[in-house]
């Protein structure tokens, strides 16, 4: 994993399934963990944790899922709580409130999938020093692991999402639904610590 920046961005959470065909026809196949290989990772996280986030852990046929075609992917993607997709030196991870990170060197992938959040907005939500997260060098990585960066941006995302439901909550008449939402986000926290 050779990342430089992660960047944050959103989707509107019903469009993510357009959005994953559109990662997979682009050459971005979703990120398979594999129990053997990936056992730093697999260690690292709860199973809870792994069950929503890293779900590819539970592929029992690895050969069939990959021989699918991207059509019948994207839904089944879509269906989880997160998604991660890497081509080349690029991960992205999307979360299904279609908050989505790019990790990345490459602008024009980030230019690509990443539907910028205007600075105003970032400042009102205050959420700029969120937006060009962390730079990574090439001696940065020999000292973290691959689990370490994913629960890098998996505690980014909940730091995001609460400002998200903030904002929403702000502009929103409709206090019911919004308190649903964070309920529903708290539950998730203690759930997937």
């Amino acid at each position: 994993m050779n990342i430089s920046k992660i960047y944050f961005g959103a989707v509107v959470p019903n469009e993510l399934s357009k959005f994953y065909l559109n990662l997979l026809n682009d050459g971005f196949k979703v990120k398979i963990f594999d129990k053997t290989n990936n056992r730093e990772i697999y260690n690292y996280f709860s199973a809870e944790i792994r069950n929503t986030f890293l779900w590819t852990f539970n592929i029992k046929n690895v050969d069939d899922f990959c021989g699918l075609a991207n059509d019948i992917v994207a839904p089944i993607c879509n269906n989880y709580y997160a998604n991660i997709f890497e081509r080349d030196n690029s991960i992205i991870i999307c979360f299904e409130t279609g908050i989505i990170f790019v990790l990345s060197k490459d602008m024009d992938v980030v230019d690509k999938y990443l539907k910028r959040i205007p600075d105003t907005k970032l400042d009102e939500m205050d959420l700029k020093r969120f937006y060009e997260i962390h730079k990574y060098t090439d001696v940065m990585m020999d000292n973290y692991s691959e689990a370490h960066i994913y629960a890098y941006v998996l505690e980014l995302y909940k730091k995001i999402y609460v400002k998200f439901l903030r904002e929403e909550l702000l502009i929103s008449n409709k206090y019911e639904y919004c308190n649903y939402k964070f309920l529903d986000f708290k539950r998730d926290i203690y759930e997937n610590p």
